[in-house]
């Protein structure tokens, strides 16, 4: 896909579904997160809410999830995000470092890149906290990733999953050892009618917003109509999508989990990723 003076947005959305308490002398910041994208012919618009919280505090963080890494590219999280303790680690720095080790700067290669620090950088907190981790019988998914580049000719994403399983030792009996899985594989947006949600338990909410499933939604729809038959909403596509993420987190069963102010970026076919509404903390995303 990648021709000589082509023009390519590259963009990396990370989440993760399960989350662990406390791990051992490790502190766990941790986001529930709603990941929304809107797909258009000519654009992607990227949108995530703002809370991180830990097991420590009852008041949640206001954090910038979504992250540019240059001006065609950009990294958004949830799930295990940063570990504060003995073994520390932190998402958004390992998806920088990610981006700057693989020097084509090629998807599939970075999401590989990023699931292999993740797991080098969780191995030794699974390791020192087998008294949780050791009750993990299932495949247990760590964290997830999606990729994609929009160029002039069209989307391309790939999609990349973490998580492990607790596996008997065979020499040792009752003893178990962390068992890391990765997998990536392609994503058409011709099949996801238009919108994509990720992360949050209540992520269904915006689809129940953006498909009218119910009379709460239905009544949330009326209102943003409301607002754009007045011309208060100059980019209804941007409207639409806060909206549709607001509703969720209106709504959602665990407030501490998702909440805050709602980010929005977007990449435009040859164009860069700006942000439409942000933090403005979040817009110094580039200077760091």
């Amino acid at each position: 896909m990648c021709k000589p003076r082509a023009q390519f947005i590259t963009f990396l959305v990370l989440m993760t579904w399960t989350f662990s308490p406390l791990l051992g002398q490790d502190l766990v910041w941790k986001s529930g997160t709603v990941i929304t994208l809107r797909y258009m012919d000519d654009r992607i618009l990227v949108a995530a809410d703002s809370h991180e919280s830990s097991d420590s505090s009852d008041v949640p963080n206001q954090v910038c999830k979504i992250m540019r890494l240059d001006d065609h590219t950009f990294f958004v999280a949830e799930g295990m995000d940063r570990i504060e303790g003995p073994h520390p680690y932190d998402t958004f720095q390992l998806a920088r470092r990610a981006y700057s080790e693989v020097a084509s700067h090629q998807l599939e290669e970075v999401a590989t890149r990023w699931a292999d620090l993740m797991v080098t950088s969780f191995e030794p907190v699974a390791r020192d906290d087998l008294d949780f981790f050791g009750k993990i019988i299932t495949p247990w998914r760590l964290a997830g990733a999606i990729l994609g580049t929009v160029s002039d000719n069209g989307f391309e994403l790939y999609y990349a999953d973490v998580g492990l399983t607790m596996n008997p030792d065979p020499v040792n009996l009752g003893q178990f050892h962390p068992l890391f899985w990765k997998k990536v594989w392609p994503i058409h947006p011709a099949d996801t009618g238009g919108i994509s949600v990720f992360g949050s338990s209540d992520r269904k909410l915006v689809m129940d917003f953006v498909r009218v499933r119910t009379k709460p939604a239905a009544n949330a729809r009326n209102v943003w109509q409301q607002a754009v038959d007045t011309g208060k909403e100059q980019d209804v596509e941007v409207s639409f999508l806060r909206a549709a993420v607001q509703y969720e987190l209106d709504n959602a069963t665990d407030k501490k989990a998702v909440g805050g102010y709602v980010d929005i970026l977007e990449l435009r076919k040859g164009g860069k990723a700006i942000w439409v509404d942000a933090k403005p903390k979040c817009k110094h995303d580039l200077q760091k």
